[in-house]
């Protein structure tokens, strides 16, 4: 609810002055016996049907630290050096962790870890970014053919194929400058649509047959509610979570920093 709405205002009950007599009660003798059993079990039954099920307390509430994934950092017994995580995805298999280089060494790469072990599959990293100029990135997503990386620096999404991780120029999505989203962050797409999250407040569609805007179906996150920079973002088609990244964006004097390199 908008905490600045107004709320509203309620009719007042009608009082003895009204016009109109109100209409005579129904004796409790006149209920028949079995229309008197069924209201006894209604309110007998009510408790059980207002109170919440197990599914809807625990479905998004529960941690599951056993799932966790320990084996990004390297800290001396673990060697990913994936100490930069930001976007994530997974075909179900391998999951994919974006390092983006904060700490200037040049390492941007997608990082791939086995899903069901939680270990480092290197074979299966994306390597290419920093040839291709990738080397802000920030949210990902796949069709199972394609891996798009947004890039903060570029205000764009480079393409690359899934098959063998090199370029696939062709599918980039060039349309984000024009569009004012010059801070992408997360991704997500339903196929159709690619919904690209930016820290100035909203995400911005675009339609993935040929990159176009879509205006209609952006979503404008809230800063009422508090989600003023919108990063991570995930679906399931009928849901849109949105991950709020900070209480304030990423200053522009990093990004001028990174271009010196």
């Amino acid at each position: 609810m908008n905490p600045h709405s107004k709320e509203s205002t309620k009719t007042p009950n009608r009082t003895q002055h009204d016009t109109g007599a109100p209409s005579k009660p129904t004796s409790h003798s006149a209920i028949s016996p079995i229309n008197r059993f069924l209201c006894a079990a209604a309110l007998a039954l009510l408790p059980l049907l207002l109170q919440p099920t197990a599914t809807a307390q625990t479905t998004f509430a529960a941690r599951n630290p056993a799932q966790d994934f320990d084996t990004l950092r390297d800290d001396g017994n673990k060697n990913a050096g994936n100490d930069s995580p930001s976007g994530l995805w997974s075909d179900g298999t391998t999951m994919w962790v974006v390092e983006s280089d904060y700490d200037f060494q040049q390492d941007d790469k997608l990082y791939a870890y086995d899903l069901a072990t939680k270990q480092r599959d290197p074979a299966k990293d994306f390597d290419t970014l920093q040839d291709a100029g990738n080397r802000w990135p920030t949210g990902i997503w796949s069709d199972g053919t394609t891996m798009w990386i947004a890039d903060w620096e570029d205000d764009k999404l480079y393409a690359y194929k899934m098959s063998d991780k090199s370029r696939d120029a062709a599918k980039d999505f060039n349309t984000l400058k024009a569009a004012g989203n010059t801070d992408p962050t997360g991704l997500w797409s339903d196929g159709i649509t690619m919904w690209v999250a930016d820290t100035a407040d909203k995400l911005y569609a675009y339609k993935m047959s040929n990159k176009s805007r879509d205006a209609a179906k952006d979503i404008i996150t809230s800063h009422a509610d508090g989600n003023r920079y919108p990063q991570g973002i995930w679906s399931d088609g009928i849901t849109m979570w949105v991950a709020n990244w900070a209480s304030r964006p990423p200053q522009k004097a990093e990004q001028t920093k990174r271009k010196l390199r």
